[in-house]
């Protein structure tokens, strides 16, 4: 009788050990997938696009990310970089209260920067889909496939906490924009195939930037 209850307890001690174990263990696999479960309950997969990258869409504003690959690139402007760019360009005019030397100015120095893989918006937030979060259409120069204009930063950081998604450091969006080259413009080179853009021109002259605002499709996407 005895040796059965010493076996009985010895047979519960290993029992309840058991489910300790299998409790830690479900525990620390969930801690692992949990992330990736929360990322396919607001992505959806839509696989490679034509340079290799993943695509995923945003279940809830249906916006479509890129994923870029982690890296190291150099961040910022030297001052060959800066001479380049300041060749040709007019003066400000009076009463704009900025200055391209010395926003130039504050890129420096360049310095290497390396990140981890990141998603980032194929295109700019529409306005189709700034209305459908945010209830309303703030935007200047209407149209529901160009780009959101007219906003804040408070006003993202609105959409941003509705949506779950948060806008890209500098330093993202630099390493996206500049997608591994080191020219002054990535992809073709030119200023007016991967972006919406002022010159002195059109600045002076308002009635000009309407022209320049194009459907965020008709830009060369992110990655």
């Amino acid at each position: 009788m005895a040796h059965t209850k010493k076996g009985r307890k010895v047979a519960l001690v290993a029992g309840l050990a058991l489910v300790v174990l299998s409790v830690t263990m479900v525990w620390t696999y969930w801690k692992e997938i949990q992330p990736w479960y929360a990322f396919w309950q607001d992505f959806e997969g839509l696989g490679k696009n034509a340079q290799g990258r993943p695509e995923y869409r945003h279940r809830e504003t249906g916006i479509v990310f890129v994923e870029l690959p982690a890296g190291k690139f150099l961040m910022g402007m030297g001052d060959a970089a800066i001479r380049r760019t300041l060749v040709g360009l007019r003066p400000v005019p009076r009463g704009m209260g900025i200055s391209p030397q010395g926003m130039l100015h504050a890129e420096q120095p360049a310095h290497e920067v390396e990140l981890s893989s990141f998603l980032i918006g194929k295109y700019e937030v529409t306005q189709a889909e700034w209305a459908r979060v945010m209830g309303s259409n703030p935007s200047r120069y209407k149209g529901e496939d160009l780009p959101v204009d007219t906003v804040s930063w408070d006003n993202c950081q609105e959409f941003c906490g509705i949506t779950g998604l948060r806008l890209p450091t500098e330093a993202q969006w630099e390493y996206a924009c500049r997608a591994g080259t080191e020219g002054p413009y990535s992809g073709t080179g030119k200023a007016e195939d991967m972006g919406w853009y002022l010159t002195m021109e059109t600045v002076s002259r308002p009635s000009r930037i309407r022209s320049n605002v194009r459907p965020t499709r008709e830009q060369r996407p992110v990655g």
